[in-house]
């Protein structure tokens, strides 16, 4: 098995095992992320050694992460230090209660049917604020805030502050804006050109509605639109005349319908020659 070690005298001995894809990238210490996830992923990888490496491979499982959190992922020395010491004695401690707790349930705790009655305090009460990150100032004002709620709970109630991440393209847009011409999977909505009519028309598409357009323009003697045209004199529509109302239906021609019909209702268009586009059976 990787990751295992087994030496001379048959002893088992372990280390962290590292794929060699592994880049060593973690969260960067400038990225717009909460300070307590950046101490979080490298308390996490510390404990990780702890619980993995043996004794003889530990320091070189704790240098190794104290390198490229410095060095690749520019935390700084004073954080890597102050983690390392304070999982040090995290683990010091638990050793020190551990042995404590197993010598006085030795001393004092009955055996019943072959199993130890604890009984234990119970845990203190927890409340979450669930929050959108919103940077240092955030984290500055929420901090204030946690502790000015928990002067107003009881002593036995933990407040604690979780952040929601957010997507970089949530800030500003990462892909090119697709054209008018290429959108498709969409419901539109077409109005006669000419300013005295009022006849207008929605209708659904899967491919790019610069093809529907055509349809409606010239190409297709069964759209409405057209035949609207020639009975009218009116001239042809021409995209200025399309408005998208409903989009990101991929694949999808069942919801594009439902939402062509929902549009109907709302709208009327007077070329629709039905009333839907599929029954709708909550408004019927």
């Amino acid at each position: 098995m990787e990751g295992l070690i087994r030496d001379q005298n048959n002893n088992i001995k372990t280390k962290v095992h590292r794929k060699p894809t592994d880049n060593s990238i973690f969260l960067h210490w400038q990225s717009h992320a909460p300070k307590r996830w950046k101490w979080g992923s490298l308390r996490t990888l510390v404990l990780r050694a702890y619980n993995i490496s043996s004794d003889e491979y530990l320091k070189e499982e704790l240098d190794y992460i104290s390198k490229v959190f410095h060095e690749n992922n520019k935390y700084p020395l004073w954080v890597i230090h102050k983690v390392l010491n304070e999982v040090k004695q995290q683990q010091l401690q638990y050793e020190q209660q551990h042995q404590a707790q197993h010598q006085i349930q030795e001393d004092t705790y009955p055996v019943e049917n072959g199993e130890l009655q604890v009984h234990l305090n119970d845990p203190a009460k927890n409340n979450f604020l669930l929050l959108p990150y919103k940077g240092q100032k955030g984290e500055y004002i929420m901090n204030s805030m946690k502790r000015f709620i928990e002067k107003l709970l009881p002593t036995d109630t933990k407040t604690n502050v979780t952040y929601t991440g957010r997507k970089l393209s949530t800030f500003f847009p990462i892909k090119d804006k697709n054209k008018f011409d290429n959108e498709h999977d969409i419901v539109y909505h077409v109005k006669c050109p000419s300013d005295l009519c009022n006849e207008n028309y929605v209708g659904e598409c899967g491919r790019r509605i610069i093809e529907r357009i055509k349809d409606h323009s010239g190409r297709d003697n069964k759209s409405h639109m057209l035949k609207h045209s020639i009975t009218s004199g009116h001239r042809n529509v021409t995209k200025d005349d399309f408005t998208i109302v409903a989009k990101k239906f991929k694949n999808n021609k069942w919801k594009r319908k439902v939402s062509e019909s929902l549009i109907i209702k709302d709208l009327r268009p007077t070329l629709n020659v039905h009333d839907y586009s599929v029954p709708l059976k909550l408004f019927n």
